[in-house]
């Protein structure tokens, strides 16, 4: 700008070192901006990583405390070491069940799965619901999960069942993994003390 102001004509007759000089300038200014840019984003990824963090720090901490509860629920409810019939099975399970989801905010229904009535039954209150690739589901013993909702399919006495889960939040893969281990926990106790003459 100096040498400029001394020679105004100097535009015209040296305008080569004019634009270098510009370039120079646009480069300084692109990259300052461009520094900005990059510290805006990179302040930004390291927002969305902490927040991650957060979520996954609660959810880890939230299945921590499912799983404590169910330890509590299994030594303070117990579970009945034999059954006389298949229906005091099922009403034993029933039991079990309620008490579970009462602490976990749950709806657990157990539904019969073995005639096509009772499998029809069991998805009549459901609206749009692909109900013939649900049953398929079911019948390779897969458990079907969308969102608020879950099908558990379960043997009990030789017959199949269906422990419908549903939820005001999210059914989560945490949640079907503690009802199994309850469900698995139930029988393995129930069945050895039945077959160990308990019933005696």
């Amino acid at each position: 700008m100096l040498y400029w102001t001394k020679h105004p004509n100097s535009i015209f007759t040296d305008w080569k070192k004019y634009l270098i000089v510009g370039i120079l300038f646009a480069l300084v200014d692109a990259f300052i901006f461009l520094g900005m840019y990059i510290l805006k984003v990179g302040n930004h990824e390291l927002a969305i990583a902490t927040k991650q963090i957060e979520i996954n720090d609660e959810i880890v901490n939230s299945n921590r405390e499912k799983v404590k509860r169910l330890v509590k629920l299994l030594k303070e409810q117990g579970i009945p070491e034999y059954y006389n019939s298949e229906e005091e099975y099922i009403s034993l399970l029933s039991i079990l069940l309620e008490e579970y989801a009462e602490q976990e905010g749950l709806e657990l229904e157990l539904l019969k799965f073995h005639t096509q009535i009772e499998k029809e039954e069991a998805f009549k209150e459901y609206r749009g619901l692909n109900k013939s690739f649900i049953q398929k589901q079911l019948q390779k013993d897969k458990t079907y999960i969308k969102k608020k909702m879950a099908y558990i399919p379960i043997f009990a006495c030789s017959k199949k069942f269906v422990l419908k889960v549903t939820s005001q939040k999210e059914v989560t893969e945490m949640d079907l993994s503690l009802i199994n281990l309850l469900l698995i926990t139930f029988d393995l106790v129930i069945r050895e003390g039945t077959s160990n003459g308990g019933e005696e």
